[in-house]
C-alpha cells in the first residue's frame, strides 16, 4: 500500500531492510543499517506520533533522538515535545488532523467518500484487502460452525462403529 501511495513522487523511496531481515533487528538496527547503505543522502524516518511517544521504551532509545532525521506525523493537534531537537521535525498535517486508519478502514466498509484523505489506487487496495479479509472471516466462520455441527454425540458415535464411515470412504 506504502508503494502505491508513493508512486507518483520519485524523491520518496520505500527501504525493506528491516522487514526483509531474517534476524530480529531493533529500530536501533535498522537506522544504523540504512544510514550506512545511504552515507550520502540525507535519510528521514517518518512516524506516527504514537509510536514517537513509545521511543523512551525503544532499545537505544537516546542514539535514535541524537543521530537521526525524524519527521512525526501528528493527528492530534498538540506538540510533542515543549523543546524538539533540531533533528525531529513534527508535521500536523490538516488532511490527517481528523482521520486515523480505524475512521479510513470504518468509512470504506460503509461506502463513505474517502477522497480527502486517500488517492483513489491506495482506496482500491485497502477496498480489495478489506473485501478479502472479510471473505476469509466468513470462510472461517463457516468451517467452524461446519466442525461444531459435526461434533455431535451422533456424529462421534458413527465414528466409533465405522460402518457408516466405511460406506463415506467407499464411494
Amino acid at each position: 500500500m506504502l508503494k502505491i501511495a508513493i508512486e507518483s513522487n520519485k524523491q520518496l523511496e520505500i527501504e525493506k531492510i528491516g522487514v526483509e531481515s531474517k534476524i530480529k533487528l531493533y529500530a536501533s538496527d535498522t537506522f544504523k543499517l540504512i544510514k550506512e547503505k545511504y552515507q550520502k543522502d540525507d535519510i528521514f524516518f517518518i512516524m506516527g506520533s504514537d509510536n514517537f511517544r513509545k521511543m523512551p521504551t525503544w532499545k537505544n532509545y537516546e542514539d535514535l533522538i541524537s543521530n537521526y532525521n525524524i519527521i512525526v506525523i501528528e493527528r492530534e493537534r498538540k506538540k510533542i515535545r515543549n523543546e524538539n531537537p533540531k533533528n525531529i521535525m513534527e508535521f500536523i498535517p490538516e488532511k490527517l488532523a481528523s482521520a486515523d486508519s480505524t475512521k479510513i478502514r470504518k468509512m470504506i466498509k460503509n461506502n463513505e467518500n474517502t477522497q480527502e484523505y486517500l488517492n483513489p489506487k491506495v482506496y482500491e487496495y485497502i477496498k480489495q484487502t478489506l473485501t478479502n479479509q472479510m471473505r476469509n472471516s466468513a470462510l472461517l466462520k463457516a468451517v467452524q460452525d461446519i466442525s461444531a455441527e459435526l461434533n455431535i454425540p451422533a456424529n462421534v458415535e458413527r465414528k466409533k462403529t465405522g460402518a457408516e464411515l466405511d460406506n463415506l470412504l467407499n464411494w
